[in-house]
């Protein structure tokens, strides 16, 4: 019984859950690259617009979305995959909080991980639409910069305080789908032997 037990536990979970979770892991660690480089590449367009370099702009800038639009392709092919009803619970019910600028001042939301990562991609990708010229004016006062400007500047307030940290409790709630699985197979092996 309980070598039928390990047969079925390896050729359904091993295949589908086990190796999905690890696949998980290493492409949903990336988005904590994608995300911190979005910040130094916004950066380095502000900087770029400051030395009046068109070319350098558009290539930090063209980096910027290109990484927003792998980090919301990788989500939403993620969100096709979800490997376990905990994994679900956590896209569809978690409660992130986050800061967006409204009017003239920050407001403090919450929502899911689904909804989150992808407002995330969506603004700083917005944020990297930022033209150059509007890079120049010094004012940064949420209400006094455009809707563009806006996003740069919530990419600024969000990443290291509440978006890497999301993405990191991801990649955690994956690697203990895997550690559960390593112990349910243990589990197994030892009652082989009895």
């Amino acid at each position: 019984l309980a070598t039928a037990g390990f047969c079925v536990t390896d050729m359904y979970l091993f295949k589908d859950i086990l190796v999905k979770n690890i696949e998980l892991i290493d492409k949903t660690g990336l988005f904590r690259a994608y995300s911190i480089s979005s910040s130094f590449l916004l950066r380095s367009a502000y900087l770029a617009a400051h030395a009046n370099n068109t070319a350098k702009w558009e290539t930090f800038t063209g980096n910027c979305r290109g990484a927003m639009e792998r980090l919301r392709g990788q989500h939403f092919l993620n969100y096709d995959s979800i490997p376990s009803g905990r994994i679900s619970e956590w896209y569809h019910e978690s409660d992130i909080n986050y800061d967006v600028p409204i009017e003239n001042r920050w407001e403090r939301r919450s929502d899911h991980y689904w909804n989150v990562a992808n407002d995330f991609a969506r603004r700083v990708s917005r944020g990297a639409e930022t033209p150059m010229s509007e890079l120049l004016e010094g004012n940064w006062r949420v209400g006094a910069m455009s809707e563009a400007k806006a996003q740069v500047a919530y990419a600024y307030e969000n990443t290291q305080t509440f978006i890497i940290p999301m993405f990191e409790t991801m990649v955690k709630m994956y690697e203990n789908e895997v550690f559960n699985f390593g112990r349910l197979a243990k589990a197994l092996v030892a009652g082989k032997g009895s």
